[in-house]
């Protein structure tokens, strides 16, 4: 998980670079939108198009766990979901990646181009 802590001649062994991004808007509300299938819920095009918006900095795997505990939540209180749950869920929740592993991410990849 920490790539910079790899040896500068371990890391010559290496062919490429893969560095995969946290999904852009478009890719988490397509993923926002699949999910919502599978619930009992109120969201209208435009709330989940202002979800994805909500949830920038969240990977697939920070949204799957929202979905998850989400869909406990519909479970027990048998009422559909609404904008103001995912918000509620959101307010006590942030992102696995904070902007300063990501940008770390970054730099790290910009030293590997130049090594290799």
């Amino acid at each position: 998980n920490k790539p910079w802590e790899i040896d500068p001649a371990t890391r010559r062994r290496f062919n490429e670079i893969l560095y995969v991004p946290l999904p852009d808007q478009a890719a988490r509300e397509e993923f926002i939108a699949r999910e919502l299938t599978k619930l009992n819920h109120e969201l209208d095009r435009e709330e989940i198009n202002l979800l994805s918006e909500l949830t920038e900095g969240y990977n697939f795997v920070d949204l799957d766990k929202m979905f998850l505990d989400l869909r406990a939540i519909e479970k027990m209180e048998s009422e559909s979901l609404k904008l103001s749950d995912f918000k509620k869920y959101l307010s006590k929740t942030s992102p696995s990646v904070s902007q300063e592993q990501q940008d770390k991410y970054l730099e790290f990849i910009e030293l590997l181009k130049k090594e290799i």
